[in-house]
This record gives C-alpha cells, sequence and structure tokens, in this order.
C-alpha cells in the first residue's frame, strides 16, 4: 500500500471508539478474512476469495454482481450514524496473455437490511473497465431505491489502482463518494448525493469484484484490498428557527447544538412563546425519511414548556403542521 493510502487509513481508524460494526481486513490471510466476512446473495461461495494477499474473483459466465458482505453474519451497519467504508481496486487496463473477457469491474457496494433479491436496495460505486470497447469509466450508482440503473460518469485517463470511500453522514443526510488514483492521491471522482439509507435502518457493506463473462482463478491483475468500515463523529448542528405568529401570539423555535450519539439525536431548542422563553434538552430520532423527530419537555421551573418537532434537514425547514410547542397559561402553539 502507499504511504498516501496509508495515512488516510490511519486517520479514519482512530477517529472514534470502534464500534461492533467496525473494522479492516488487508487480505494478507484466507484463513483471518474467512472470520470477517459472509458471502452474500450467492449461493456459490467460489466468486470471491483471497489470494496473493488480495480479494480476488472467478467468473464462469455473465453471473450477476455479488459480493461479500462485511461481518461474519453480517454486520448491521446503522443508517442512523455516521460512518465510511473504503478499499484499494486494481482493474487491469489490458487482459493478461490467455485471458479473454469483456468486462471487469471493482468498488464498494451497500445493501439494505434484511436482504431481498426481490426487493433489494443497493448503492454502487465501481471502476469498470471495457475490454471491447476500449474505455474505463467510474459506475455511480446514488438511488437506494430498487430496481435502479447505474450512472456510469467517465474520466478521459486511465486509473487502473483507486482508492473508494463512501462515507455516509446521518446528521446532514448525505453520502460522499471519492475516488483517488491510489499512488498519486489524485482526486478523480467526489460528489454528495442526498442520502436514502433512512429507509432501512441497518445496511450491509462490502466489496464487489467480477469479470465477465469470465475471470480465471488465481489470477492477479483483478483484486481489492485494504478494506475498511470506520465509524465517525459528526460535528454538531443547528437547525433552522422557526418564528412566525399563531392566532396572534409570537414565537419561536431554535435547535442548536445538535449532534448524533449512539444513532440518538441531542441538543438544546430554546422556545419562547409571547414574553416567556426556556431552554431545554432536546431528543430524538431519524425516522424512515430521513426526518428528525424531536421532542423536549420541561421540569422544575420550566414546567410546562416542551415540544414536539419534525424537521428535514434536506429542505433546512420543519415538516408543516407536524410541530407542537407549549409554553406555561398558553394554548399550544401548532405550525
Amino acid at each position: 500500500m502507499s504511504l498516501w493510502a496509508v495515512s488516510l487509513q490511519i486517520g479514519w481508524v482512530f477517529s472514534s471508539i470502534a464500534a461492533p460494526w467496525e473494522g479492516s481486513d488487508d487480505f494478507e490471510s484466507a484463513s483471518v478474512s474467512a472470520a470477517k466476512w459472509k458471502p452474500y446473495n450467492s449461493v456459490r461461495t467460489a466468486y470471491q476469495y483471497v489470494y496473493a494477499g488480495q480479494l480476488r474473483c472467478v467468473f464462469n459466465n455473465n453471473e450477476d454482481d455479488h459480493f461479500w458482505a462485511w461481518g461474519k453474519t453480517v454486520s448491521q451497519v446503522p443508517s442512523a450514524a455516521k460512518w465510511t467504508i473504503a478499499a484499494d481496486a486494481h482493474v487491469p487496463t489490458s487482459l493478461p496473455a490467455g485471458v479473454s473477457v469483456d468486462r471487469a469491474k471493482a468498488g464498494l457496494g451497500i445493501v439494505g437490511l434484511p436482504y431481498s433479491p426481490s426487493k433489494a436496495r443497493k448503492l454502487y460505486l465501481k471502476v469498470y473497465q471495457s475490454y471491447s470497447g476500449g474505455y474505463e469509466s467510474l459506475m455511480v450508482h446514488s438511488n437506494y431505491a430498487p430496481g435502479n440503473d447505474d450512472y456510469l460518469e467517465s474520466y478521459p485517463e486511465q486509473h487502473p489502482n483507486c482508492r473508494f470511500s463512501i462515507t455516509h453522514d446521518a446528521l446532514l443526510q448525505k453520502d460522499t463518494y471519492q475516488v483517488w488514483d491510489l499512488y498519486t492521491g489524485q482526486s478523480l471522482l467526489s460528489r454528495e448525493y442526498p442520502t436514502q439509507l433512512a429507509v432501512t435502518p441497518y445496511v450491509g457493506v462490502g466489496p464487489v469484484i467480477a469479470g465477465k463473462p469470465n475471470w480465471p482463478k488465481d489470477n492477479t491483475t483483478l483484486g481489492m484490498d485494504n478494506w475498511a468500515v470506520t465509524e465517525l463523529n459528526p460535528d454538531p448542528i443547528d437547525l433552522n428557527s422557526q418564528n412566525s405568529t399563531y392566532k396572534g401570539v409570537a414565537y419561536s423555535v431554535s435547535d442548536t447544538g445538535l449532534d448524533l450519539i449512539n444513532q440518538k439525536l441531542t441538543g438544546t431548542v430554546v422556545i419562547t412563546v409571547g414574553s416567556a422563553s426556556a431552554t431545554l434538552p432536546i431528543t430524538g430520532t431519524i425516522d424512515k425519511n430521513g426526518y428528525f423527530a424531536l421532542t423536549a419537555k420541561g421540569r422544575g421551573t420550566n414546567r410546562g414548556f416542551g415540544c414536539t418537532l419534525l424537521y428535514d434537514v434536506a429542505t433546512g425547514s420543519y415538516r408543516p403542521s407536524k410541530n407542537t410547542a407549549t409554553a406555561p397559561s398558553q394554548k399550544a402553539i401548532k405550525f
């Protein structure tokens, strides 16, 4: 591995205390790797295997792509968290002697759990090399809905050795796709997409590698290396304030320092109704639409203050008619 890639991996690994689903694999030992992975979406375990220090593949026809899912029983990576999956891909720009195939590809995959072949939700980021047409491209699949086609984004130069990462940020509700040249560090792709992962509480993640229609076993020109899945600690955010009047009464709701800890939202809310005001702790979760469902309830001297909120971070606004704020001796504010 290049020193540049090592520095990236070290930065990710030591960014937070390890979650149960975090980990890495350098594929130096087939027996060690066997304890870390589960062949997924395949009746054959031989599509992918460890050989010569990398993850390899063998194909005998045009079967669908398959990948190893991280975790011996498939690690449940939460969608209500921030994390990065990353790996190196090595895809030959020309075929080795004696090999006759049409195409090869390698990269990262995310699937919704529990997995259903007929209703599969998938995200992909792969490098794709066509040998019949002589071109290379990045294959970006950013739509998590079932049955959507890949979007191909071409780049003019061939980069057979790439570092891939997908970073999911539940607090900002964004997925970031990045690809670099493994040895020079040149950025080949950096794109942000609104995330759709909240629709499933957990996902499976893993590397994808394929050579079709046939790819020989024990070939060292197509492979993947240096896999890692790492939890990241998001920076707290402030939500946009709500300031208006309700039945002639001025009010405001302001959420600040909203953080995501152990898949739960926590922060502070300032509620003002007329001349009365209170600062309260607020907590919540992320629902299947990616909305922040937040609640606060005053106690002691702040008794009577409270709120229930539904916030869409993608639009920076509260969902219409889904929010309530209360204050002592006041009718509940609806907005």
